[in-house]
This record gives C-alpha cells, sequence and structure tokens, in this order.
C-alpha cells in the first residue's frame, strides 16, 4: 500500500494506513514485542516500499531541512507509539 501512496494523503488514505499500521502494533504487541521491534519492523516495511528516512530527521538547522518521505515515516512511527500506549485512537 505504501508504495502506491500519493501525497498528501486525504483524511480517507489517512485513516485507512493509519488503521493497518495500528492492527501491526496491536498484533505484535500481543505477541510481546515491545514497541521498539514493532517500530524497527514498521520502519523496515516502510524503506522497502521507498519511504526511507534521512538523517535530516535527527539533526536540526537550516542544512537539514526535511525530505518528502522524512514526515511521512515519522508520521507513522509516532502511530505505532500513540496504539501501543493507547495515547490516541
Amino acid at each position: 500500500m505504501l508504495r502506491v501512496l500519493e501525497y498528501p494523503l486525504d483524511d480517507a488514505r489517512r485513516g485507512e494506513l493509519r488503521a493497518i499500521v495500528n492492527a501491526y502494533v496491536d498484533v505484535g504487541k500481543r505477541d510481546g514485542w515491545p514497541p521498539e521491534r514493532i517500530i524497527a519492523s514498521v520502519k523496515r516495511t516502510a524503506r522497502f516500499a521507498g519511504l526511507d528516512v534521512t538523517i535530516r530527521v535527527s539533526r536540526s538547522g537550516p542544512q537539514f531541512e526535511l525530505m518528502t518521505t522524512d514526515p511521512r515515516l515519522v508520521e507513522i512511527v509516532g502511530w505505532c507509539i500513540d496504539r501501543y500506549y493507547n495515547t490516541a485512537e
């Protein structure tokens, strides 16, 4: 699904993607995976689908502006954390 998405996502597509991420987190958590393992797995899957995160995410300053894929992956990882700890639905 990640390969064929066009950004920015509309609300329906964003909801669909978040539901998939939530389901994945639920299975991992049920199987006893710690959040770090779930996030690493999601990031690997995203990278395979072409959503590479750049070093710019962990740096700051004008020379480190985010690439177009960075906010997408950051959002997906945020969803993982939210779901794992049930801080947002």
